[in-house]
């Protein structure tokens, strides 16, 4: 093989494994929320949660007997392979009976209502839950995590929702600095069969001119 020639097998070679090294998943922000510019357009309240100061949830004080107030998120988690939920709470609330937690559904499909609130005893040192969690009762603060892969390639809806019994209350629950995060799939940039059979045509033809001008020399 002449020397022209061997460059250019080289330089093709190169070239492919260039371009089937598929390109590394990115982490992508989907939602940064501190409360203090209020909701965005996939946010809403409901119940007695309320905006201020730089929180959302028990705002104005104590809640009610026989309360059900929650906050909805809708996240797009389309084009993701994994994705991560947190957020700081605070809060007091009837330990056992009065309380909140996370419920998730893909898009097009309900809540679960008999999806449990208070399952056990108080869980303050609990931050990383499953989706359908049991409630966080009692006094408790902390960051809580939540894994939404199972909702990966979807869209999402969340409910952080807060719920009591008809007898005694608390000053209620406060959440602050929302972040949603995601891993984007990895896009393999691998030509398709028609581009590589494109590619191996010129190759061919460029070598074939080369042949033919090394002999037209000679």
């Amino acid at each position: 093989m002449t020397m022209p020639l061997k460059i250019l097998a080289l330089g093709a070679l190169a070239a492919a494994l260039l371009t089937a090294a598929p390109a590394q998943g990115a982490t992508t922000v989907l939602l940064s929320q501190n409360f203090s510019g209020g909701l965005g357009a996939n946010e809403r309240l409901s119940g007695n949660f309320s905006v201020g100061g730089g929180r959302m949830g028990h705002i104005a004080g104590y809640y009610r007997n026989l309360e059900y107030s929650y906050y909805d998120v809708k996240l797009d988690l389309t084009g993701m392979i994994d994705a991560l939920f947190s957020f700081d709470f605070a809060g007091a609330a009837e330990l056992g009976f009065d309380g909140w937690n996370l419920l998730g559904a893909a898009e097009g499909s309900p809540f679960d209502p008999s999806a449990p609130l208070i399952a056990q005893p108080n869980v303050h040192n609990r931050f990383v839950e499953a989706l359908v969690a049991p409630g966080v009762t009692g006094v408790a603060s902390g960051r809580a995590t939540y894994d939404l892969t199972p909702f990966a390639g979807d869209v999402v809806n969340l409910r952080l929702r807060f719920a009591s019994d008809h007898s005694i209350t608390g000053s209620g629950v406060t959440f602050d600095n929302i972040l949603a995060t995601g891993t984007q799939k990895a896009v393999s940039a691998a030509p398709e069969p028609a581009t590589w059979a494109i590619m191996l045509m010129g190759f061919l033809g460029a070598g074939a001119m080369l042949r033919r001008r090394a002999t037209a020399v000679s």
